[in-house]
């Protein structure tokens, strides 16, 4: 039953969005990011091609022949997941331009913004703010191109700076809560 409904939501949204840049909220963000690893993995458990072609679609609308990319900024973590689509990509067919795009993207986490703790502020134009969202989308983008890619140890170790930074800003007192 749970595939069922997995392929049924996968459908409803490639029939909706034949397009993945139209998929609501805008072009290159974690909307996209969510969509399409998970229709990688629909792909995956069924090898149904369209789920595969679906993602591989918002990938190379964005990621030209030599690796350039389109439409990343890099000015906040919510892009960095839609990045995470194109490490799979690289991961399952080798082609060098996806694995440039997304070094392309790893490299904007040099001189991301942080708070004095390392802890990434959710947006260069969000000062000293961390949510909780945001260390999800960057750890998505950062442990799939250490595992796939490269820079295996910093970047796991970056993830888990970032989820413990994360955890002591948010912890209410001693009551084991967070807020």
């Amino acid at each position: 039953p749970e595939r069922g409904l997995a392929v049924a939501l996968a459908d409803t949204i490639m029939t909706r969005y034949p397009d993945p840049d139209t998929i609501p909220y805008r072009v290159w963000c974690y909307v996209q990011g969510y969509v399409l690893c998970g229709q990688l993995k629909l792909w995956a458990a069924t090898n149904d091609e369209r789920y595969l072609a679906y993602a591989r679609r918002f990938v190379d609308q964005h990621v030209t022949a030599t690796g350039e990319l389109t439409g990343f900024r890099g000015d906040s973590l919510d892009g960095m997941m839609a990045g995470a689509v194109i490490v799979e990509l690289y991961a399952l067919t080798g082609e060098e331009r996806y694995r440039r795009a997304a070094e392309r993207i790893y490299g904007a986490f040099d001189g991301y913004p942080r708070n004095a703790d390392g802890g990434f502020w959710h947006g260069r134009s969000l000062p000293g703010e961390m949510w909780i969202d945001g260390v999800f989308m960057g750890g998505m983008f950062l442990v799939r191109f250490g595992s796939q890619i490269a820079e295996r140890d910093a970047c796991f170790a970056e993830v888990a700076h970032q989820v413990v930074c994360l955890a002591s800003h948010c912890r209410k007192g001693d009551t084991g809560l967070f807020l």
